[in-house]
């Protein structure tokens, strides 16, 4: 499974970094060479960045859902856990400082009769 996250972001990370400037460097160069036609190359510019963002997004997008599937059978607590929690903490928290104080309110007369 990490391999397979490796070579995933390895792929993802390979895709991104087709930039605009190389693909037109490459197209240049077949339209040079006669191989396609100035608006061939324009076209397959586009084309090609275009292709690029879209293998990229979904890579991204699959890479993320493996992730989710990975932590979900880890059973690791998400976000939402642990923010409810934490209000659980606080309101036990809340609840215990009220105790605490009607316990010593209680315990004050008895110390007084003593």
């Amino acid at each position: 499974m990490k391999e397979f996250f490796r070579k995933s972001m390895l792929f993802g990370i390979g895709l991104a970094s087709v930039t605009r400037e190389k693909t037109e460097e490459i197209v240049d160069e077949l339209v040079k060479r006669g191989e396609m036609t100035r608006q061939e190359g324009e076209e397959a510019v586009e084309e090609i960045l275009e292709k690029s963002k879209e293998v990229r997004d979904e890579t991204i997008k699959k890479v993320e859902e493996m992730v989710r599937d990975y932590l979900s059978k880890c059973d690791v607590a998400t976000k939402t856990d642990v923010i409810s929690l934490e209000e659980r903490v606080r309101s036990l928290e809340s609840e215990v400082a009220n105790l605490q104080a009607h316990l010593a309110k209680l315990e004050t007369p008895k110390k007084s009769m003593s």
